[in-house]
């Protein structure tokens, strides 16, 4: 290869390099530099263009704007609109963006595709998006022949992973009159990224096959490396739940709470973070709630969403109910836990593995677990069988017509509304209510094979000083809660343990602050602001 040669293929290389660089910060630059700078912030919503009347019209259509909510509706008088608004993300870190509408919708981010066009009505998207700290702009496009109809647009946001919707500041209206071009220039980062990446590829290639002819371990791994790319470019069909730890760990460090709570929704319904935080007299504190979750969701909680943060409070409070803390596999398997379980851990924990599904994870697991996250090939074999599975559906029954599909449509959310998540909770929550009722578990032989000699460890491994809130189940008709004789037993001898352990232990059963009128569904309390100063003046030695 001649000096003019190489040096021409190293100026494509730079060129090509720097410019994938740019492109994949364009629409970063553009949100930064030219949308948030001119957004008006206290506005706070959307900036919604109608068109297309709906009926005869003095006009084609008008521009207003729409404060944020649960929902925007299209106009009446239109069947067609285009809203932009600003989305400020708060913190760097995976967010679950769900989109519901009537009619025809669309949803785009930063100039990308997030759901395309078309029509769903009734049906809501989900998909998980990672995103950098700062601006974004959204674009939602509604179509609906009749005029009218709406969208929604809301985010699960770590630890809760409770649907919120962007209003308040966490949007804003962005005044820019060319939103238009500016979309489209934001749309140029991917295909100008691809282009440019291509281009700094085969420059590099072009520069570095001569060198291989002379060496043939230089030839060996480039082709190793030429062979593995694709397979290392393929998308993760599979949309795998991730690992939420560290946008819970930024909050922890954030916050840098003095005490820590860990439980499910028998938490989230008692304890309200700022009211508990204003009687400390501005003491800090975080709850990670995890809905649904028993003793081995506790367990990771513990060790990958507190532990690795590095934050070290004065105590943390671990909540459950019954027996629970030593039935190790209770709520440990199933869509909604297996989900849960991979959102809280980034790999499967040996222990955890060991003790709720009696199974070990050997070292030649752990690299079948690495090798399926970088060649996500076999990871996608279920998403592709199925989608094979419904192509095939289609092909094989003719007759399935619009008629047939809306049949389809009204049958799905029938079976989506009776196994909703709010039922399956009030089933768990039933499934849970009055364990005092039944014969519990023998402590000492249930104790060895549970996850709470785990979570004593951890405690004292990392100076988490421990406290078990047991709460108090539903009370009957009559407001008096009392244990059996062998649930008292049991209570003693786990009473027992934890202080042989260092760990404290306070049971709310029984207690006359706690009447039938302060639930609400099951065990739940209907409001925590009740709660909350309750809690603080029965256990006020345990957040000193």
């Amino acid at each position: 290869m001649t000096g003019k040669r190489r040096r021409i293929l190293l100026v494509i290389l730079v060129t090509g390099l720097v410019v994938l660089v740019l492109a994949l910060k364009l629409p970063a630059l553009v949100a930064n530099l030219v949308v948030a700078p001119r957004a008006v912030l206290s506005r706070q919503g959307w900036r919604v263009s109608f068109s297309v009347p709906a009926r005869s019209l003095p006009v084609d259509g008008y521009t207003t704007f729409l404060e944020a909510g649960r929902r925007v509706g299209l106009n009446p008088d239109f069947h067609h609109a285009v809203a932009w608004t600003i989305w400020f993300v708060p913190a760097d870190g995976q967010y679950k963006v769900e989109f519901a509408a009537t009619g025809k919708a669309g949803l785009g981010l930063d100039g990308k595709t997030v759901f395309p066009f078309r029509a769903e009505p009734g049906h809501g998207r989900e998909r998980w998006l990672r995103l950098r700290r700062g601006p974004h702009l959204l674009r939602a496009e509604l179509d609906w022949d009749r005029g009218g109809g709406n969208y929604s647009i809301g985010v699960r946001v770590p630890p809760l992973m409770r649907l919120k919707h962007l209003q308040g500041e966490m949007v804003a209206m962005p005044r820019l009159g060319s939103l238009d071009t500016w979309w489209l220039i934001m749309g140029l980062a991917a295909p100008l990224a691809i282009f440019s990446g291509i281009l700094a590829t085969a420059a590099l290639l072009l520069l570095v096959l001569p060198l291989t002819l002379g060496d043939r371990p230089l030839a060996v791994g480039l082709t190793i490396l030429l062979v593995l790319a694709p397979a290392l470019l393929i998308p993760d069909l599979g949309r795998r739940e991730p690992y939420i730890g560290p946008m819970v760990h930024q909050e922890l460090v954030r916050r840098q709470p003095r005490f820590v709570f860990i439980g499910n929704s028998m938490l989230w319904s008692r304890i309200d973070d700022d009211l508990l935080s204003e009687l400390l007299g501005g003491v800090p504190v975080y709850s990670i709630v995890n809905f649904g979750g028993l003793s081995g969701i506790h367990y990771l909680a513990l060790k990958y969403l507190l532990i690795p943060s590095g934050i070290r409070p004065k105590r943390v409070f671990i909540f459950f109910r019954g027996t629970t803390l030593v039935q190790p596999a209770m709520r440990t398997t199933g869509p909604y836990f297996e989900t849960l379980i991979k959102r809280i851990s980034p790999a499967p924990d040996p222990e955890f593995e060991r003790l709720a599904h009696g199974r070990a994870v050997t070292g030649a697991g752990g690299i079948r677990g690495i090798l399926n996250r970088l060649f996500t090939v076999q990871g996608n074999r279920k998403t592709v069988r199925d989608a094979l599975g419904q192509a095939a559906l289609l092909l094989a029954v003719p007759g399935l017509d619009d008629s047939h599909r809306r049949q389809r449509q009204q049958l799905l959310r029938r079976v989506n509304d009776r196994f909703s998540l709010k039922n399956v909770g009030a089933a768990m929550d039933r499934e849970s209510m009055h364990s005092s009722d039944r014969d519990p578990l023998d402590f000492r032989s249930a104790v060895k094979d549970s996850f709470l000699p785990a979570i004593l460890r951890l405690g004292r491994e990392h100076h988490l000083p421990l406290a078990f809130i047991r709460v108090q189940e539903r009370p009957p008709a009559d407001g008096v809660v009392q244990d059996s004789p062998e649930m008292e037993r049991f209570m003693a001898e786990l009473r027992a343990f934890l202080e042989e352990n260092g760990a404290a232990l306070y049971d709310f059963t029984g207690d006359p602050g706690l009447p039938l009128s302060m639930y609400g569904q099951g065990d739940h309390i209907r409001e925590p602001k009740e709660y909350t100063p309750l809690f603080f003046k029965r256990v006020r030695a345990l957040l000193r």
